[in-house]
């Protein structure tokens, strides 16, 4: 596996087994996902109901324990929108591994929720919040999924095909959860509502090692090998903790220094629109400038001048801002002079 190279030169006879590794990886880890995914929709018919709903009517209980499985869907895209984000800029096996671990992880955490008779409502409360997490995994993996196993076929034929073999783990994850329940319900006998419903949710830590082992050891894909101008994981992680840093620095005090150029009277309105109208002009459009940059000129240092530049414009922006540091921002403000110097004439004539 060291032997492995993200070269977009790869030769054929490489490439054919990373392919194989590849549509593995994503077909068992879909399958993983999915497992997570179905057992839980195959319990809360069985179980959710009386035990996380015992006050209310057999058929009401059941409506709410769907409530929480319906959860799941309306996360979803959130997770799309999340991982696809992700995926697009620091790889499709970094965001597939992060899916599985969220998904995995939520899954097993499912098993120890206490029921209605030990914390009350709050072990249905606790369910939403992971189903709501189960259903952020599942959105991010399913597009990371199809794109490791395509992206690895390069112009192959059989492109169809291949990146078809990841829809084949959905199936897969559904007769494995529903097997396993079958299992455990006949194991358990009349104690399946105790804990017998409850083994099938520890299993998918199994599973998550399994699935971690397959996905950590395939290479990023080609296609997206290329969108990076190093091939240095260190220098990658390096540039993003670097660049968080900067970030963070700047990011922190931009509240207190836009929400203080306004007075009481217009203060929310003023802070608030001020900032979003930034992402329309700046946040917004970023990632399509930095796409199109990167596809003329093939290199990610059109992308560096252009993020520097939006920096500057920034920095000169704020040099010309009035300081408010250390002044009275109770009332209205007069400018008397040049930067900082600023009288506030206070509506409150009693003060």
């Amino acid at each position: 596996m060291s032997a492995w190279t993200n070269d977009s030169s790869t030769s054929d006879e490489a490439h054919r087994p990373n392919l194989v590794r590849a549509v593995i990886a994503s077909t068992v880890g879909t399958a993983i996902e999915w497992y997570d995914f179905f057992l839980y929709s195959t319990v809360t018919g069985l179980v959710f109901a009386k035990e996380f709903f015992p006050k209310s009517e057999p058929l009401v209980g059941t409506l709410e324990a769907f409530l929480i499985y319906a959860v799941g869907f309306v996360a979803r895209p959130i997770g799309a929108l999340i991982f696809g984000h992700f995926g697009d800029r620091m790889g499709r096996k970094a965001a597939l591994v992060a899916t599985l671990l969220l998904m995995g992880i939520a899954t097993v955490l499912v098993g120890f929720v206490p029921n209605y008779a030990q914390i009350g409502i709050w072990g249905a409360i606790l369910l939403t919040i992971l189903r709501f997490i189960q259903g952020v995994g599942v959105g991010g993996e399913w597009g990371g999924s199809v794109l490791l196993a395509m992206e690895w076929g390069k112009t192959h034929s059989n492109r169809g095909f291949i990146a078809s073999w990841p829809q084949f783990g959905v199936p897969c994850g559904l007769f494995l959860s529903n097997l396993a329940v079958l299992i455990f319900s006949r194991v358990s006998g009349d104690q399946f509502h105790v804990w017998g419903w409850r083994v099938p949710f520890f299993l998918s830590g199994i599973l998550i090692a399994v699935g971690l082992w397959i996905r950590l050891g395939i290479l990023e894909t080609p296609v997206f090998a290329k969108l990076l101008s190093t091939k240095n994981p260190a220098f990658i992680v390096l540039g993003v903790l670097l660049g968080a840093i900067a970030h963070s620095s700047v990011y922190g005090p931009q509240a207190a220094l836009i929400a203080e150029q306004f007075t009481p009277r217009m203060r929310y309105s003023g802070a608030s629109i001020g900032y979003q109208l930034a992402s329309i002009i700046a946040g917004g459009p970023a990632p399509l400038v930095a796409a199109a940059l990167l596809a003329t000129y093939k290199s990610g240092t059109p992308v560096a001048i252009y993020v520097a530049s939006c920096a500057a414009i920034g920095f000169l922006a704020a040099l010309f801002m009035t300081e408010y540091s250390g002044q009275d921002i109770s009332g209205e403000y007069a400018h008397v002079g040049g930067r900082g110097e600023t009288e506030v004439r206070s509506r409150n004539r009693g003060v």
